[in-house]
């Protein structure tokens, strides 16, 4: 038998209620409960709750909205412990970011929960003594406690507040062997980065990373791995992010999203050095750990797969085929620090040594076939 979706809706009495409704009219019962409480609706949820005869609830303020098809997704993937799906917040961009139940990464719309009265959760403000913040992520960690861990989805099911003005939507791609030490700089960095939604791809690390998107299912290298998050991405554009940073100021992301438009590449180093001349043309490039485009110039583009590991001279052939295709490089000084050569190796190191002379032999036959041939 499937699954019958109880969508619980408090309200203020808003104008945006009926769109709310509208939104939810394919589920198979809507409560909506009046808010009179002053607790964010957390009461209202409860009675609505108590008042549910669906299989599962799902939960709705009165001034979101649930994406086309979310009903019949939520539907598709009820099973018997919570599932958390995505959502598109006009402040923090689309969430969750990781696979974790962390306060801030996840939010009501995103909830599917077994209706089982005794293992619910409780909706609650935050209070003195409790273990948590509160209001949703309360509702939800205490569901975890008794329905088992959470079942996570990448479909966006909502969107809150869509009346709200919303920024340039922006995906961050990095992909991680190893190095589980960068981890907490790494996300530190995410959550003080602004909006966006985040696809960590685990390019085969030992062991694997929990935190990860994506699990490869071995060392594909950094060039397959930006590609295959790029293809993955649903946003207007893509930063490539190298995961041995650290933030220097919060909303450092934004800086990015300003700059970017149709035919620009932005990133926080565009370099004139000698490293990426060929044959005394002076060829710059923005440097690989920060670029970013809009998403469909980066699909035309994509990074060449055939440089070796480190993937040295992969950021200064794709800006080289981006300026082939009339488009423009754009430096910004983003907050961020690049502790460098982390993850690659010392550059003295034999193997290194080699990738990048292999690496500079492909791109300079590139450029020269290329420059050949216009």
């Amino acid at each position: 038998m499937s699954a019958r979706i109880s969508v619980i809706v408090p309200t203020i009495g808003r104008e945006t209620l009926d769109r709310a409704l509208e939104s939810a009219a394919v589920a198979d019962e809507v409560i909506v409960e009046r808010n009179q409480d002053g607790d964010h609706g957390y009461a209202a949820r409860m009675r609505g709750m108590a008042r549910a005869t669906g299989t599962h609830l799902a939960f709705l303020d009165d001034d979101d909205v649930y994406a086309p098809g979310a009903i019949e997704t939520m539907r598709a993937a009820a099973c018997d412990r919570p599932v958390i799906f995505r959502m598109d917040d006009p402040t923090h961009g689309i969430i969750w970011k990781r696979k974790a139940l962390d306060f801030g990464n996840v939010g009501t719309p995103m909830f599917l929960v077994p209706n089982e009265p005794d293992r619910l959760g409780r909706w609650e403000p935050y209070a003195p003594g409790l273990k948590c913040p509160g209001g949703d992520f309360m509702f939800i960690s205490d569901c975890a406690e008794t329905m088992g861990a959470p079942v996570w989805r990448e479909e966006v099911v909502a969107i809150v507040a869509p009346d709200v003005a919303r920024s340039l939507s922006i995906t961050v791609v990095t992909p991680w062997l190893n190095h589980r030490e960068l981890e907490q700089d790494y996300w530190a960095a995410i959550d003080h980065a602004g909006p966006c939604a985040v696809i960590v791809l685990d390019n085969g690390s030992d062991p694997p990373l929990g935190f990860a998107t994506v699990r490869l299912d071995k060392n594909r290298g950094f060039a397959y791995a930006c590609n295959d998050g790029l293809r993955m991405a649903r946003t207007d554009a893509v930063l490539f992010l190298n995961n041995d940073i650290a933030a220097l100021e919060d909303a450092w992301l934004g800086r990015i999203t300003a700059a970017l438009e149709p035919g620009v590449l932005v990133g926080a180093e565009l370099r004139h050095d000698r490293h990426g001349d060929i044959d005394g043309i002076p060829l710059p490039y923005l440097d690989g750990w920060c670029l970013a485009g809009m998403t469909a110039d980066l699909r035309e583009l994509e990074f060449d797969e055939e440089f070796r590991e480190p993937s040295y001279y992969g950021d200064n052939d794709l800006c080289f085929r981006a300026r082939l295709a009339g488009m423009r490089l754009r430096e910004v000084r983003v907050g961020l620090r690049h502790k460098g050569n982390v993850t690659a190796g010392p550059p003295s190191d034999p193997d290194v040594i080699a990738a990048t002379l292999a690496n500079r032999a492909l791109f300079a036959a590139k450029v020269r076939r290329e420059l050949v041939t216009t």
